[in-house]
């Protein structure tokens, strides 16, 4: 269900601050009072594998394509994974944060169950580990858990408890998303051609077993180009999720393939949907490369370290004993069906090159994580059962850890990739960092805003914490029949612009909705949910700004909702910018009051 717009640009009425109701002119002095500052987070192992604590400032130097900079910031993250911590206090009742004061403690780790990219014989293996790992979380680690099938869920939001993750990782249910087959499925389909060419006695009249080879490797291409677009999709949700949360943190992608790339070539992020299959794809279009760069943006602005894990477990290769693995190689690519012009084509080689094909596809995988983890600061994980293993070590990497800060000397905001380059002359030491961001200046129209403030707050999408938002809901009385929102903004992520009378300005988009949240919710839904919307521009002088600083951005909303169950989600964008944060708060109206 869409949530329509359709007050998007009406003008709140209520608020606790006097908001000017006009905005700065297009011939106002502005000056842009945002900078640019890169964080780069270093994990450092000695010879021996080991983490390194204790370095300083003095240890590291940094490179932007291949020029020195001035580390402005400097911090070392040591933590503890197995120390005793106490338990959070409570949040007040009706009172939400997309990022509560009371928590995360110690690293930010997401979990993502992917089930779009893993073949279905896969995925109880690997959610068994996922559990295995969930169970023996070690205190004081928060973790979040998405499942990626028909879009991004996430079944539980950080937390520190091993039983509620366990619990919402019990309610993963394995299934077959139709757009991706295992090695050993694809085998069986292109045996298959081969039966079909042994009963058109070995030859292939008018190519027309080709033929259907090349169908189905064109299904392929187009189910790859989808699992690509729905991956990138949800890193970019998991990003503007996670981004509210201060430091690094650790993204987890439990899946049987990673259908695209972050190889750095040159100046650009050049990808395609990569195929670890056995269908040759001649016609492949070249992909979206921009969708890839913006979601690489986003990991990177996001301070999000990516340990690509194969589901897949230990991988011995071989043909399985329910395939003929015969005529796999043949629409491989490694070599192509032969014709004497009279149709004698032949789609079948031998077992021998469909091994061969099988080991490509493998180290075709391998290098595509490998270059996922090198590039944002993870580690790849693959040729291994114990993947629950895998996880708590990823997870202690992912706590000790150095941040590093510079405002690069390039000014030139062109979109193209940068690459970063950190050294220790003095130390011989193995370091993970990310390699580079993409340059690109912040920008976005009114229109950009509208349409990503709706599609934040669709029902199941998780919130976002670009923006932080705390906000206190007043349920209906005797006296006052309204529910009533009061919201404060964190102006740490607004973009504001100053004039020439030193007055900062500032445009804010909110949405606020009420989701009927009943067990039968979604179906109810009416076609115009209740809700209230509109634009705040704010015109603050020096003492107004100040105020601001110290007390946040504040305003208030009203709604007039019937008695029973609701999910009021709250939405605010920065119109200046990219940014915007999202809140869901569930709430209960009863029947009398």
């Amino acid at each position: 269900m869409l949530i329509p717009l359709r007050l998007l640009f009406t003008v709140l009425l209520c608020s606790t601050l006097a908001l000017a109701q006009t905005a700065p002119s297009a011939t106002d002095n502005t000056i842009r009072i945002t900078s640019h500052i890169v964080y780069v987070d270093v994990v450092v192992h000695d010879t021996s594998g080991h983490l390194v604590r204790g370095l300083t400032q003095n240890d590291f130097r940094v490179f932007e394509d291949g020029k020195p900079q001035q580390i402005d910031y400097f911090v070392a993250h040591s933590y503890d994974i197995a120390a005793p911590r106490p338990a959070p206090a409570p949040a007040a009742k009706n009172v939400f944060s997309n990022v509560p004061d009371r928590g995360p403690v110690g690293s930010v780790n997401i979990v993502l169950f992917d089930l779009v990219n893993t073949a279905l014989s896969d995925q109880q293996y690997a959610r068994k580990q996922m559990l295995d790992f969930l169970k023996a979380l070690p205190p004081g680690q928060q973790v979040a858990l998405f499942v990626l099938s028909d879009q991004l869920h996430m079944f539980q939001s950080f937390t520190g408890s091993s039983d509620l993750l366990v619990a919402a990782g019990k309610l993963i249910n394995p299934k077959n998303m139709r757009l991706y087959q295992s090695d050993a499925e694809q085998q069986r389909v292109i045996d298959n051609l081969g039966i079909v060419q042994d009963a058109l006695g070995g030859r292939d009249p008018g190519q027309s077993v080709q033929a259907l080879a090349n169908e189905l490797a064109f299904e392929n291409e187009q189910t790859d180009e989808v699992r690509q677009r729905i991956t990138l999709m949800a890193f970019a949700q998991i990003s503007h999720a996670a981004a509210g949360y201060p430091g690094r943190k650790n993204l987890f992608w439990l899946s049987g393939s990673f259908p695209f790339s972050l190889t750095m070539q040159g100046q650009y992020n050049i990808t395609a949907p990569l195929q670890y299959s056995t269908l040759n794809m001649p016609d492949m279009p070249t992909s979206d490369t921009n969708a890839v760069a913006t979601t690489a943006k986003v990991i990177a602005d996001a301070q999000i370290a990516v340990y690509p894990i194969s589901a897949v477990g230990l991988e011995v290769g071989g043909v399985g004993v329910d395939v003929q693995g015969g005529s796999m190689a043949a629409l491989s690519g490694s070599s192509g069906t032969t014709s004497n012009g009279y149709g004698s084509g032949n789609v079948k080689h031998t077992l021998g090159d469909t091994q061969a094909q099988q080991f490509t596809n493998r180290s075709a995988l391998r290098t595509a994580m490998n270059d996922i983890a090198f590039e944002t600061g993870g580690e790849a994980v693959f040729g291994s059962n114990d993947l629950s293993g895998a996880l708590r070590r990823s997870i202690e990497d992912g706590s000790n850890y150095y941040t590093l800060a510079y405002r690069p000397d390039n000014h030139d905001w062109n979109g193209k990739f940068r690459k970063i380059k950190v050294e220790m002359p003095r130390r011989s030491y193995s370091i993970s960092y990310r390699r580079g961001y993409f340059a690109y200046p912040d920008q976005i129209t009114n229109e950009d805003a509208a349409q990503a403030l709706n599609a934040a707050l669709q029902p199941g999408a998780p919130e976002s914490t670009l923006l932080l938002l705390k906000a206190k809901v007043d349920l209906p009385d005797a006296q006052q029949p309204d529910t009533f929102v009061e919201t404060t903004v964190n102006p740490t992520g607004v973009d504001f612009t100053m004039d020439a009378n030193g007055h900062r300005h500032g445009k804010l988009l909110v949405l606020l909705v009420a989701l009927n949240d009943s067990p039968t919710g979604l179906a109810a839904q009416p076609e115009n949910p209740p809700q209230n919307s509109g634009v705040i521009r704010l015109d603050l002088d020096p003492a107004a700004y100040a105020t601001v600083l110290k007390d946040g951005i504040r305003f208030q909303q009203k709604l007039a909702l019937k008695p029973g169950r609701f999910r009021m989600r709250l939405g605010v964008s920065d119109m200046n910018n990219s940014r915007l944060g999202t809140l869901d708060m569930p709430i209960v109206i009863a029947s009398s009051h």
